[in-house]
């Protein structure tokens, strides 16, 4: 079997892949984000927390709501999650709130992948086991993460994993933050 060279296409070799197929694959396997009509008035149950408490979104009004969901298997997912821990941290969680939502798999999954990440889960991590927030929010993929407004609107979306998104959720999460009233999350949990 010949090897692939470093670059096929500067040696001027091809790989043999019709562009078609290339197209389709990826519309089948990348994540896609909800478009910004995705009504999340109608979302109040986040799901469970670790612990087995019940997550409520209306309990976090007045707040920046940043929802990332992950898997344990998935590679991007590990570069972005420490990124987003390290947002609340910086924020705190009296400005924004991120909760980290496990895609399809049980609390056994969810903390061994976190435990191998090093992550310190300074972030709520939510359980969404049969996928059916993800489904009603209109997530296709992992990961994808949603930013929401202190009334709870869709504010930005993105999937996948990128520098550049995480940027500008960063930006925007400050956009929302200004445009928030002074008291909006102090009194909340």
């Amino acid at each position: 079997m010949r090897a692939l060279p470093a670059n096929p296409v500067a040696s001027g070799t091809s790989l043999r892949f019709p562009v078609w197929f290339l197209v389709m694959l990826g519309t089948l396997v990348l994540p896609q984000a909800p478009s910004a009509g995705v009504a999340t008035e109608d979302v109040d149950v986040l799901g469970r927390e670790l612990d087995g408490a019940t997550v409520r979104l209306s309990e976090y009004r007045g707040r920046a709501v940043v929802l990332a969901f992950w898997a344990s298997w998935c590679s991007p997912c590990r570069t972005e999650l420490p990124k987003l821990e390290a947002m609340q941290r910086l924020f705190g969680k009296d400005k924004v709130v991120v909760f980290a939502i496990n895609s399809h798999e049980d609390a056994k999954a969810a903390r061994r992948g976190l435990r191998s990440w090093g992550l310190k889960a300074d972030m709520t991590v939510v359980l969404d086991k049969r996928g059916r927030l993800a489904r009603k929010l209109g997530v296709r993929g992992v990961p994808a993460t949603l930013l929401l407004g202190p009334q709870g609107e869709l504010r930005w979306s993105a999937s996948g994993y990128s520098r550049g998104a995480m940027d500008q959720l960063v930006r925007e999460v400050h956009t929302v933050i200004k445009s928030a009233p002074p008291s909006a999350g102090a009194a909340q949990p």
